[in-house]
């Protein structure tokens, strides 16, 4: 049992479980949802690093890593332009990503940083608690290590002028532990950015946490934890010492996964089906305008 890994709150209204199997908690404060009863992180470890649904997962991942010739994702740009911005007043900065996984991300992130001549100003480096995934390192310049952000903070004094993370925290069982290591981790004036479902976007809300759906954009345990909203990771960043940089929600599948099941729903959103191509890019555009989508991107700064 866990207080409320938002605001800290140990009272809370229990929910509909998911699957009929985790008990799903609605925090009496804070409204924040999350999985209460959790796993231990003596579990969770056990499961990422044993599970063989995690295994195909790190298969997945591998298959990600961009080839010569292919486009440069959207994320990787993004962090390539918090980097170039803290290039304009030092001379060198590191990054940290935590749950880095095998490196492909970084991996991209060193050849862009190598096209733009920037690379030899930038130390990156990476951290999971998948050991297989490490073990597996597609990219043997960069140094990972196995392990959690904690033990990382007791195994080195290096700080960090950029730590990422991408849709990681909702995984966590004590995820204001880890704001608070970050926070540690971070050189004075340092950016936080990372990625997170959005529990209040308009796919969460219209098909809530036990529908069936292509993407896990909810509560979904034992992997997703906890539910961070564009309202709650505001007041969790606050409370755990960051300032808020910006918080946006720039999805583009909303839409189209809700219209996927909307025969199946049996409430106001069902009326979906009847909305053609154009007016359906229109409310997906409305969505990404109101931070009402279900994928979250944030920057923090110490």
């Amino acid at each position: 049992m866990r207080d409320c890994p938002i605001c800290g709150n140990n009272s809370f209204n229990s929910l509909e479980k998911f699957c009929q199997t985790y008990e799903i908690a609605k925090c009496t404060d804070c409204s924040s949802l999350y999985v209460n009863p959790c796993p231990s992180e003596q579990a969770l470890a056990d499961y990422y690093n044993n599970s063989p649904c995690n295994a195909a997962v790190d298969e997945m991942f591998l298959g990600r890593l961009r080839k010569k010739g292919d486009p440069v994702s959207g994320k990787v740009l993004e962090v390539v332009q918090i980097i170039e911005d803290a290039l304009t007043d030092v001379d060198s900065i590191s990054v940290l990503e935590i749950g880095c996984n095998s490196g492909f991300f970084l991996s991209d992130l060193k050849e862009v940083l190598k096209e733009r001549n920037v690379l030899d100003r930038v130390t990156l480096r990476g951290i999971d608690i998948d050991l297989n995934a490490i073990e597996n390192a597609v990219d043997k310049s960069i140094v990972l290590e196995g392990c959690s952000a904690a033990e990382f903070l007791k195994r080195n004094k290096a700080r960090f002028d950029v730590v990422i993370h991408f849709e990681l925290i909702e995984h966590l069982q004590d995820p204001s532990a880890f704001m608070f290591e970050i926070h540690s981790l971070l050189t004075p004036g340092g950016v936080h950015y990372f990625h997170t479902p959005n529990g209040n976007g308009f796919e969460n809300i219209a098909l809530g946490y036990n529908m069936e759906r292509p993407i896990a954009h909810s509560v979904f345990p034992p992997m997703h934890l906890n539910v961070f909203t564009v309202e709650n990771i505001m007041h969790f960043a606050i409370r755990h010492g960051f300032k808020v940089d910006n918080v946006q929600t720039p999805g583009q599948l909303d839409v189209d996964i809700v219209k996927e099941f909307g025969e199946n729903l049996d409430n106001e959103f069902s009326f979906i089906e009847d909305f053609s191509e154009d007016l359906l890019a229109i409310v997906q555009l409305w969505l990404i305008k109101l931070k009402a989508s279900s994928h979250m991107r944030v920057t923090l700064r110490k």
